[in-house]
């Protein structure tokens, strides 16, 4: 309903702009409105994109949040380390009382080239401005108490965020089972932009990794908790790793993380391979016992084959004797 509605109210009023006001109208007006969104996402803390490369690119100005929130109130994009809700929030309204306003405008100009009576366009910019209403309203109603707050507030930027959950320490949520978990997300899955503020402990956490570590009870696939390449190798997260601090552009420490993740790739491989031939080992002593048993089931079926065998005859003789 949220969705439906909200892109309705968007095309309705991009649609009816671009056929009755002036050619140069509604690109002006989304670049305007896009630099707009850029300046409030930069005095909120939140210049890069999250999830970017270390170099600025065009993501970084092209924002997925305001692509989404143009069309779609999408949900994710109101999270801390995305636009937050209050921008997210203030956004949403703004958009789509100026949307309605604008189909409200053009239908009483003229509908352009639209096959549509004025009444008509008046009728659907209602229609679906009062089902995103509406649907919004449900939405934050019947939401939790623990998450409702995020739909129209915002209580950190990004580098707050993560500063709360590494130096505050509070409970675990969404996958995590460890603290390691986090911080090997937080490295691997955002832009070193946002926690440069703890690049002195983030490097000290890479340079004690050890292979005893929970961290690689998979071996060397990575643990599910590490959200940002679960399922991989961890060949690749290491080289993501130390991706992200070439942000910092040092050298030496980039040298000094080479050789200890090789290390422990080399530990993780020596590690896999004693598995595999104890596996193997543990697969022959197992078959040989398979064998072993089904040979004494064969010996203890063909005892007692002789044992009826040998009822048959006494009962054979007794019968005779009789």
């Amino acid at each position: 309903m949220v969705n439906s509605g909200y892109f309705a109210t968007a095309v309705l009023a991009m649609t009816l702009s671009s056929l009755v006001l002036e050619g140069w109208v509604l690109p002006v007006y989304l670049l305007t409105e896009l630099i707009l969104f850029d300046v409030m996402l930069i005095l909120s803390g939140r210049a890069r994109a999250t999830n970017t490369n270390n170099n600025i690119g065009i993501t970084d100005f092209f924002r997925f949040e305001w692509l989404s929130l143009a069309f779609f109130p999408m949900l994710s994009t109101r999270q801390e380390f995305g636009a937050g809700g209050a921008i997210c929030s203030r956004f949403v309204c703004f958009r789509l009382v100026l949307g309605t306003l604008v189909s409200f405008y053009c239908a009483s100009a003229g509908t352009g080239g639209i096959n549509l009576e004025s009444d008509t366009v008046l009728v659907l910019a209602t229609v679906a401005a009062a089902m995103t209403v509406l649907g919004l309203t449900l939405v934050v109603v019947f939401s939790s108490d623990h998450n409702r707050w995020t739909f129209y507030k915002t209580k950190y930027t990004p580098m707050q965020y993560f500063d709360h959950y590494i130096l505050d320490s509070p409970p675990l949520d969404f996958c995590f089972s460890s603290r390691d978990e986090l911080i090997a997300h937080i490295i691997i899955g955002f832009n070193s932009y946002y926690w440069k503020g703890h690049y002195e402990e983030f490097q000290k956490w890479c340079l004690s990794l050890k292979i005893e570590d929970a961290l690689f009870l998979n071996g060397n696939k990575v643990l599910d908790g590490v959200i940002a390449l679960k399922g991989q190798n961890w060949e690749s997260a290491f080289a993501r790793i130390r991706y992200r601090f070439e942000y910092f552009q040092n050298e030496e420490l980039g040298r000094k993380l080479k050789i200890h993740f090789d290390q422990i790739l080399g530990d993780l491989a020596i590690r896999g391979a004693d598995d595999e031939e104890r596996k193997t080992r543990a697969t022959k002593v197992l078959s040989g016992l398979k064998q072993k048993s089904q040979r004494e089931d064969d010996v203890i079926a063909t005892l007692l084959e002789e044992i009826e065998r040998l009822k048959e005859e006494i009962e054979a003789l007794r019968g005779d004797a009789n």
